[in-house]
């Protein structure tokens, strides 16, 4: 596609341009050297004109700003990228690779000189550093902010200076220290991969104390490791790193505005979600954007902001033509709605403005077929602007019942594709579903349920562990009492790790662990945690499972662990591990 051709696509086809194309082609280099704010704005600039488009070699009207269009579509923009914010994001991923992999060249050459013996956050820069290494301490706060040290076996964790306890403020222990206070490494709290809760709460306050308690200590051993906050998995990502920086940004803004306009921005947001999950081309997606952020080019629109034409609608000349009248109340457009198969009762009051129209319409998404009574509204609001246009540059005049057949024909066709999808994406989940309960059916396996019963005036939590074998039922099981994390997530992924300790005391060799809740069952299998605390025991559980011959994990219904949570709750009131058996 030649240069030329590439204005004439369309603003959903220039919107995949920038992203795909613009966007890409700075990417090393801001990867590598933090760009002059200028240049940033320059290259917006840029991209701005473009997707606004031009007419007879002069730039169209923006009729928003670039900075609402790099919000995130949620937030009502385009998702286009903030420069200064992105180049800030792409270098902070070259700041996480320096700590987290110190064995590469670069990350050895980069020490040696700038860091040899402190870390990369404490250490000044140098009036003779190089650009590269400024551009990387640009990002290194960024970087900071997200990142704790998950501890496995303590020995490389400095108590007072590392960010290591989830929960306080960066990260730091809170707790001043005492001159004649000798601890120095988080190892030195641990005993026998235990908390030493005396130690622990004699020299810190209650609120660290008890938050220390609650991380989880790694049984296999492992080394301490930076873990990423804000991730899906607890590494570093651009594109993580990226919504921190906008966020943190937005926030400074919002400061300077009245409080209603951050409330209004919570109260629509649903409501942008569910636009851009429309079932409609993206075209068509784009165009109800400029709809609901007053960015349609009509008549009344224009000659406010540029002076320039008659506000007058061309099509009934009965009044101004704003995008209210363009779209619901001109002559021509209520024509067409009455011709529609689809009719929005008691919505006349709200055809002054149309944010309260398409707001009230969309609760709609609820009801029986709602969703494709919005998605056809949609098409017909498509057709009603192309009608418009048409008689506007072409004089040419659509006949209202071709508007409506032609956005029906369009609709038909998008209905017929969604069914069509789903239909393929329910035929596999069936086929799952049969394989997964044929493979927990299969007789031999020893099934492991599992009840959690919460104790939280005393931080506790009681754990009812019972085998099934087959058919035969319960004939052996556990109780036993545990510190609760004060996550209900983590005390059951706790209570998975200690069931399969229990179980592999068994030496059985098929065992499948039933558990309730979906997230950990996810977590498992993805092994893509996003919560610190978690990753600890989730990589604990992966190691165990290699215990067992063949072990696997599913999901249960609570009617089937009742055994299990009677177990749990007579834990609560035990102090040592009990074992029970059945007959």
């Amino acid at each position: 596609m030649c240069s030329s051709d590439l204005r004439f696509l369309s603003t959903a086809g220039k919107e995949i341009m920038l992203k795909s194309v613009a966007l890409a082609m700075p990417t090393y280099t801001m990867s590598c050297f933090r760009l002059p704010s200028r240049l940033c704005k320059e290259l917006s600039s840029l991209m701005s004109n473009y997707w606004w488009g031009e007419a007879n070699g002069k730039n169209k009207v923006h009729w928003c700003s670039w900075r609402k269009l790099t919000r995130s579509k949620n937030m009502g923009g385009l998702g286009f990228k903030d420069l200064m914010a992105f180049n800030a994001a792409l270098l902070g991923k070259q700041v996480w690779r320096l700590i987290t992999q110190p064995n590469l060249l670069v990350s050895q050459v980069l020490k040696a000189k700038y860091f040899p013996r402190t870390s990369i956050f404490r250490c000044k820069v140098p009036n003779t550093a190089s650009w590269i290494w400024r551009s990387l301490m640009g990002a290194r706060e960024l970087v900071e902010q997200g990142t704790r040290r998950r501890i496995g076996n303590g020995n490389n964790t400095n108590i007072w200076d590392d960010c290591w306890i989830p929960g306080n403020i960066n990260g730091k222990v809170t707790t001043r220290r005492h001159m004649d206070n000798g601890l120095q490494k988080v190892h030195e709290l641990i005993c026998q991969k235990s908390w030493n809760t005396n130690l622990v709460f004699k020299n810190f306050n209650r609120q660290d104390a008890e938050r220390i308690l609650a991380i989880p200590i790694s049984l296999s051993g492992k080394e301490d490791s930076h873990f990423w906050i804000y991730g899906t998995d607890g590494n570093y990502t651009v594109n993580s790193g990226y919504k921190l920086q906008v966020r943190q940004e937005g926030s400074k803004h919002s400061r300077n505005q009245v409080e209603g306009s951050t409330s209004w921005e919570d109260q629509t947001q649903k409501l942008w979600k569910e636009v851009w999950k429309l079932k409609v081309k993206h075209k068509q997606k784009i165009f109800l954007w400029k709809c609901l952020n007053d960015a349609l080019p009509v008549r009344d629109l224009i000659q406010g902001r540029i002076k320039v034409g008659d506000p007058i609608c061309n099509r009934c000349g009965e009044d101004r033509e704003t995008l209210e009248h363009t779209l619901l109340n001109c002559r021509e457009a209520k024509l067409i709605w009455k011709l529609a198969p689809i009719q929005w009762e008691g919505m006349m009051e709200q055809q002054g403005n149309f944010r309260n129209w398409w707001t009230s319409i969309s609760e709609a998404r609820n009801r029986p077929e709602g969703g494709q009574h919005i998605s056809l509204s949609v098409h017909i609001l498509w057709q009603i602007w192309k009608a418009r246009n048409e008689e506007e540059f072409n004089g040419k005049k659509k006949q209202p019942w071709k508007t409506i057949q032609k956005a029906h024909q369009e609709w038909l066709e998008m209905v017929e594709l969604d069914t069509k999808e789903s239909r393929m994406s329910t035929d596999e989940t069936i086929a799952l579903q049969q394989h997964s309960s044929q493979s927990a059916s299969e007789y031999g396996i020893l099934e492991v349920r599992i009840g959690v019963t919460s104790d939280i005036s005393n931080h506790a939590f009681g754990i009812g562990i019972s085998l099934n074998q087959g058919d035969q039922g319960p004939h052996r099981g556990w109780a036993l009492r545990a510190r609760s994390s004060g996550s209900i997530l983590v005390d059951e992924a706790i209570a998975l790790k200690l069931a399969m300790c229990k179980t592999a005391t068994t030496q059985a060799r098929e065992v499948q662990f039933q558990v309730q809740n979906p997230q950990i069952l996810n977590n498992i299998r993805t092994n893509r945690v996003s919560e610190i605390r978690l990753a600890t025991v989730v990589d604990d559980i992966l190691q165990l499972s290699q215990l067992f011959h063949m072990c696997s994990f599913c999901l249960v219904r609570k009617d089937k662990t009742q055994l299990s949570y009677k177990l749990s709750i007579h834990a609560l009131g035990i102090i040592f591990d009990e074992e029970h058996w059945f007959p």
